[in-house]
């Protein structure tokens, strides 16, 4: 026989406002992410879903070895993952 808890705790301690800020810093990156795939379609397109990942991170990303990408989300979005 399988046995489970239910334990119920409030993990908004200071409203239902709580999330807000950090849910628009991530509508506004989305928005950001999806404009750029939107101008780059026709370069993208061809690629397979594994592929087609690090291409659009390889546009917006800052790095080591691409410290120039065309469209620069890290400025935008400083240490927010892709």
């Amino acid at each position: 026989m399988e046995k489970t808890k239910t334990i119920k705790n409030k993990i908004i301690s200071h409203g239902a406002k709580t999330f807000e800020p950090t849910i628009t810093i991530y509508r506004e990156a989305l928005a950001f992410i999806a404009d750029v795939i939107q101008k780059e379609f026709d370069h993208l397109k061809h690629l397979n879903n594994k592929q087609v990942i690090p291409a659009v991170e390889k546009l917006i990303h800052r790095t080591k070895t691409n410290p120039f990408p065309k469209y620069n989300f890290t400025d935008h979005f400083y240490k927010f993952p892709s």
